[in-house]
C-alpha cells in the first residue's frame, strides 16, 4: 500500500499534488549495511542524540530517528508504559491514537495490519482474484452460509460439495480480505461457518439420499433420515437464533454446533476432509445402521464430548434402534400388539424349521440319508441383531420364538401369554430417575416423556378400546382437535429439544457405561425370554399332560430300540422262529455261494435251502422281500396287541397322570407302525433280495409320528437314528433264532455221525458263536441302550429342575436327545466313522448265521457229511480271523477312549459309559482268554 509512495526522512508522505499529505502512524528505522547486535548496542550506548537518558532502573532507551516534539512526549509516555523492557525490534509510532506500546501484536486491529503489509506486502498474481468486504457485509453473508444455503459472497460447489467465493474467474484462486484483517487473520476466521455450511449442505444431500434410493429398506433407514432431518432442524434454529455484536464471538457460539455437525458427519461418513468420490457405500441393514450409531455413542461418552453431541447421537440411538426392538419384543410375544400388528406371520420359526434334528453320520444300516450329514437350524432371524444386544438376549432370541409358537400349540391360553401384554415396555433410558425406577423393577414413565420415547399424539387409554377413534365425536365442537391439525415435524423437534435439555451430563451413576445401560434397559426381555423358554420346557415334562416327552421317549425306546418285553416276543413271534423242526419251515430257492478251502474259487448250484431263523409265514409266497397285506396285518396287529397290554396295566388308575399316559398310549395307534424302505433293486446284488443274508429284513422300518410340538425333539434325523439301531436289532434277533435253532437241531441228533472230529468242531463252533451273539445281545440292551437311555430319562423326572439338568429350553433337550443317540449308535459301531469296525462286527454276525444254516442244511440232509465238513472248517477258520481283527480295533477305540486303564474307577462312581466308553464292555464280554488264537 505504501510502496509506491516517497515519504521523507520523518516518515511523511511527499507532497505530490494537491491533497493534503497523509503520513503513516509509525515507521520502521532503516538498520545500516553492517552486522550489528541491536539489543547490546542500545544498551551500551552513550548518551550522543537528542533523545537520550536513562529511567529508574539504568536502562537506555534510544531511538534510532530524530522525532519532533510531540512524539518524543508521546514516546517517553510509552517508555513509562513498557514498565522497564528493552527490545531491539522498536516501533515507532506516531499517530495521536496509537497504543503507547512497541510491540506489534499490541497495536490496534487496523494498524497490525498495516504493518504486516508493509513488511510482507502482497505479490500481484493474475490467477488470484482478491474480494474486500466489510465485516458487517461478511457477518451478513456468513449467517446465510453457515445453515448451508448460498450467499452473497459464497455460493454452492456441487461438484466438490463445499462453499466457495462467488465471483472468481474460473481456475483463478479466491482470496477474501476483511477490512482490518490480513488473508490469514480473515481465512481462519470464517473457516469455521464455512465448515458448518459444509456440513449442513452435505447432511441435506445425505438425507435425501436416503429417502430416495434406501427408503425400501425397511423402518431402521426411513427413522434414521426422519431424525436426521430433525437434529439439521434443531441446529439450524440454534444457528439462526444466535446473536452477537463482532464476528470472533459470533464464532465462540458456533463453537458447540460445529462439534455436533462434525459427529453426524463421521457417522454418516462426510467429513469435509472427504471429497464426494471418496464417500462409502451406505450399507442399510438394520444391524449396520444402529451399530455404527452406538458405536458414536459409546466414543462421544468415552471422550465426554460436549452434553449437546452425546445428548443428539442418543436420541438418534433412541429413535432409530425403536422399530427393531419392538419387532423384537413382538416376536418373542413381549408387548401388547403380538396379533394386531405383527401376527404369526412376522414369527420368524415356520413349523418346518423347527424340526430340527442334530444328526452325525450313520453306518451301513440303510437310510433316507446316506451321507448324513449334520442339519442346521433354518429358522434363523432375518435381521441379524446389532452388537449392543446383551449377548444372553442374541443367544436365546431365536429360541424364544419358536418357544412362542411352540407354547401356543401346546397350550394357547397358557397364562404367561396374557401376562406379557402388561410387561414394561423396553425403551432407553437415560436420567437417574428413570434409571433407579428400572432398577427397582417399577415401571415408571415420566408424563414429559423425555427418557427417549416419542410421545404419541394419542393417548395409551384410547388404544385399548375399539372405540378410541370416535371420541372426537364425544366432545363440544371446536375442542379436542389440536393433534389433527399439529405439524407431526414439529411434534419430533419439540421431543428433540427437550430430550437434549434434560439429558443429564454424565450416564446414570448405577449405569455409568454404555454397555451396562444396555444390560439394563433389555433385562425385562431377557428374563421373558427366558422364561419363556422355561415354561414351555416345564409344559412339556409335566405329567400331566399328553406331550408328556418322557412318555413319548420310553414309547420310542419300547417299540424302536426293542425293549419292551410283550413287543418284542409278538415281533419275534412274527417274523422270526428258532425252531429246528424243517417241516414247519418254508424252504427258498436261491443261489448260495459255498467257497471251499482247497480252491480260491467259488461254486454255485441251484438248490432248496433252509432260511434258518425266519417265520414260515414270511416265506409262504415264495418270493423275498414278502411285502403284502398279510405282512400289514401281521405287524399291525403285534403294535396293536402289545399296546393294548400297556393300556390294561394303567386301567385301574384314574388320576391325571394315568389319563395323560393312556391317551398317549391311544395315539400311539396310528402314531407306530411299520413301513416299507426304498432300497436299490436294479444292481443285481442286493442282499436284501437273498433271505439267507443277514441284511433280509433291511427292507422293513417302524416310523412314528410324534405330536406337535414334540416334533422339534422327535425330528426326521432323530428317528432316523432311531431306525438304524432298530435295523442293527433285527439283524441281531435274526442271528439269535438262527443259532438258538441250530443248538436244537444239534442237540437231538449228531449231524457228522462218522466223522468225529468234524462233529467236535461242529460243536466248538456252535458254542462260541452262541457265546459271541449272547454277548453282543446283552452288550447292546443292558450296556448300550440301558446305561445310556435310562440316565437320560432319570434326569426328566418331575423333581429335578430342568435348569439343574443342563437343560436350558426345549432345543438344549432336544440337542442332548439327539446326542444321545449319538452315543447309541457309536457304542453299536454304526456311525460313518465307523464303517470299517463295523463291517468286521456284521461279518461275523454273518458267520453265525452261515453257520446255522449250514447245520440246518445238515440237519434235512440237504448236505453230506464230507461235504460239509471242509465247509465247517473253513467257516470256523474265517469266523476265528475276523474275532481276532475284531478284538483287536476294539482294544484300540478302547484305549482311545481313555478307559483302558480306568474303567474300574468309572463304574465305581456310577457314571454311565457314553459312546465308545461301551467298547470296553464288549471287549470284556467277548475276551475269554484269547480263544480265537490257541485254537
Amino acid at each position: 500500500m505504501w510502496g509506491d509512495l516517497e515519504v521523507d526522512s520523518e516518515g511523511f508522505i511527499v507532497e505530490s499534488g494537491a491533497l493534503d499529505p497523509i503520513g503513516p502512524q509509525f515507521f520502521i528505522p532503516q538498520l545500516l549495511d553492517a552486522p550489528q547486535n541491536p539489543i547490546l548496542d542500545t544498551l551500551k550506548r552513550r548518551p550522543f542524540s537528542l533523545d537520550f537518558r536513562i529511567d529508574g532502573d539504568g536502562l537506555a532507551n534510544t531511538h534510532l530517528a530524530p522525532l519532533k516534539p510531540a512524539s518524543k512526549a508521546r514516546l517517553e509516555v510509552a517508555s513509562v508504559q513498557r514498565r522497564k523492557t528493552a527490545s531491539w525490534d522498536t516501533l515507532c509510532l506516531l499517530g495521536a491514537t496509537a497504543v503507547g506500546s512497541p510491540f506489534i501484536s499490541e497495536q490496534d486491529q487496523q494498524t497490525f495490519v498495516s504493518i504486516r503489509h508493509h513488511v510482507t506486502p502482497r505479490l500481484r498474481d493474475p490467477f488470484i482474484d482478491i474480494i474486500h468486504v466489510s465485516e458487517e457485509q461478511l457477518m451478513q453473508s456468513l449467517r446465510s452460509t453457515v445453515l448451508g444455503s448460498s450467499s452473497t459472497l459464497h455460493v454452492w460447489d456441487p461438484l466438490g460439495e463445499r462453499f466457495v467465493l462467488r465471483g472468481v474467474h474460473t481456475g483463478n484462486e479466491g482470496i477474501l480480505i476483511i477490512d482490518g484483517k490480513d488473508h490469514s487473520i480473515g481465512q481462519s476466521s470464517i473457516q469455521l461457518f464455512l465448515t458448518i455450511g459444509t456440513l449442513l449442505h452435505r447432511l441435506d444431500d445425505f438425507v435425501v439420499v436416503l429417502r430416495r434410493r434406501y427408503a425400501a429398506q425397511g423402518p431402521t433407514v426411513n427413522a434414521l433420515s426422519y431424525e436426521l432431518s430433525s437434529i439439521l432442524r434443531y441446529l439450524r434454529n440454534c444457528l439462526s437464533t444466535s446473536s452477537a455484536d463482532t464476528l470472533s464471538s459470533l464464532r465462540m457460539r458456533f463453537v458447540p454446533y460445529y462439534d455436533a455437525l462434525d459427529a453426524l458427519a463421521q457417522l454418516c461418513s462426510r467429513e469435509e476432509s472427504r471429497m464426494p468420490s471418496d464417500y462409502p457405500v451406505f450399507d442399510a441393514s438394520p444391524r449396520i445402521v444402529l451399530a455404527n450409531i452406538y458405536q458414536q455413542l459409546d466414543r462421544h461418552v468415552e471422550q465426554h464430548s460436549l452434553r449437546l453431541v452425546q445428548a443428539m447421537v442418543a436420541h438418534m440411538v433412541s429413535v432409530v434402534s425403536r422399530d427393531l426392538i419392538e419387532q423384537t419384543c413382538h416376536s418373542v410375544g413381549y408387548g401388547k400388539q403380538l396379533l394386531s400388528s405383527y401376527g404369526h406371520e412376522n414369527l420368524v420359526a415356520s413349523d418346518q424349521s423347527l424340526l430340527v434334528g442334530i444328526s452325525e453320520d450313520g453306518g451301513d444300516v440303510p437310510n433316507d440319508d446316506p451321507d448324513d450329514a449334520d442339519s442346521s437350524d433354518s429358522g434363523a432371524d432375518p435381521t441379524p441383531l446389532p452388537p449392543f444386544f446383551p449377548p444372553e438376549l442374541i443367544e436365546g432370541l431365536d429360541a424364544a420364538r419358536k418357544s412362542l409358537k411352540l407354547l401356543k400349540a401346546a397350550q394357547a391360553d397358557h397364562p404367561i401369554l396374557a401376562e406379557a401384554e402388561t410387561y414394561p415396555s423396553i425403551r432407553w433410558l437415560w436420567r437417574d430417575d428413570q434409571v433407579l425406577a428400572a432398577w427397582s423393577g417399577v415401571n415408571a414413565r415420566s408424563p414429559d416423556a423425555k427418557g427417549g420415547v416419542l410421545p404419541t399424539l394419542v393417548s395409551d387409554d384410547t388404544v385399548d378400546s375399539a372405540l378410541a377413534a370416535f371420541h372426537v365425536f364425544d366432545l363440544e365442537p371446536g375442542t379436542g382437535t389440536e393433534h389433527l391439525t399439529h405439524d407431526k415435524s414439529q411434534v419430533s423437534l419439540n421431543d428433540l429439544e427437550d430430550f437434549i435439555a434434560s439429558f443429564p451430563n454424565n450416564l446414570p451413576s448405577l449405569t455409568p457405561t454404555l454397555p451396562q445401560l444396555c444390560s439394563l434397559v433389555f433385562r425385562p426381555l431377557v428374563e421373558h425370554t427366558s422364561r419363556l423358554s422355561n415354561t414351555l420346557l416345564s409344559l412339556l415334562l409335566s405329567p400331566t399332560s399328553h406331550l408328556h416327552i418322557p412318555t413319548h421317549l420310553r414309547l420310542l425306546r419300547s417299540y424302536l430300540l426293542l425293549t419292551s418285553h410283550g413287543y418284542k416276543s409278538r415281533l419275534l413271534g412274527a417274523l422270526f422262529s428258532d425252531s429246528d423242526d424243517c417241516k414247519e419251515t418254508s424252504e427258498v430257492q436261491i443261489f448260495l455261494s459255498r467257497p471251499t478251502p482247497t480252491s480260491k474259487q467259488s461254486e454255485s448250484e441251484e438248490t432248496r435251502i433252509w432260511a434258518v431263523g425266519l417265520a414260515s409265514t414270511l416265506l409262504q409266497r415264495d418270493t423275498w422281500p414278502p411285502v403284502g397285506t398279510d405282512l400289514s396285518f401281521l405287524l399291525r396287529t403285534v403294535i396293536v396287541d402289545s399296546l393294548e397290554l400297556r393300556m390294561d396295566t394303567d386301567s385301574e388308575n384314574t388320576d391325571q397322570t394315568s389319563r395323560s399316559r393312556r391317551r398317549i398310549m391311544e395315539e400311539a395307534e396310528f402314531r407306530l407302525g411299520f413301513a416299507i424302505r426304498d432300497l436299490p433293486a436294479d444292481t443285481g446284488r442286493e442282499k436284501w433280495l437273498n433271505p439267507l443274508t443277514i441284511e433280509a429284513l433291511d427292507f422293513l422300518y417302524m416310523d412314528y409320528k410324534p405330536p406337535h410340538p414334540l416334533d422339534v425333539i422327535i425330528t426326521p434325523d432323530v428317528l432316523s437314528k432311531y431306525q438304524r439301531v432298530f435295523a442293527f436289532l433285527l439283524r441281531l434277533l435274526r442271528v439269535q433264532c438262527a443259532i438258538q435253532a441250530a443248538f436244537r437241531m444239534m442237540r437231538r441228533d449228531t449231524l457228522f455221525p462218522t466223522l468225529t472230529p468234524s462233529n467236535k468242531l461242529l460243536l466248538h463252533c456252535r458254542f462260541v458263536m452262541q457265546s459271541f451273539v449272547s454277548a453282543v445281545s446283552e452288550y447292546a440292551y443292558d450296556t448300550v441302550i440301558g446305561g445310556n437311555f435310562d440316565p437320560f430319562l432319570a434326569t426328566l423326572t418331575p423333581d429335578i429342575d430342568p435348569t439343574i439338568a443342563g437343560f436350558a429350553d426345549i432345543f438344549a433337550l432336544s440337542r442332548v436327545h439327539s446326542g444321545l443317540l449319538d452315543d447309541i449308535l457309536s457304542a453299536l459301531l454304526l456311525r460313518s466313522g465307523q464303517r470299517n469296525v463295523g463291517d468286521l462286527l456284521r461279518h461275523a454276525l454273518e458267520y453265525v448265521l452261515e453257520f446255522a444254516v449250514l447245520v440246518g442244511q445238515l440237519k434235512r440232509g440237504g448236505s453230506k457229511e464230507y461235504e460239509a465238513a471242509p465247509l465247517l472248517a473253513d467257516l470256523h477258520a474265517r469266523f476265528l480271523a475276523k474275532m481276532a481283527v475284531l478284538v483287536k480295533v476294539l482294544k484300540g477305540l478302547s484305549d482311545k477312549g481313555r478307559l483302558s486303564g480306568s474303567t474300574v474307577d468309572v463304574l465305581a462312581l456310577k457314571q454311565p459309559l457314553r459312546g465308545v466308553q461301551c467298547l470296553h464292555d464288549l471287549l470284556v464280554r467277548l475276551d475269554l482268554g484269547d480263544w480265537w488264537q490257541k485254537n
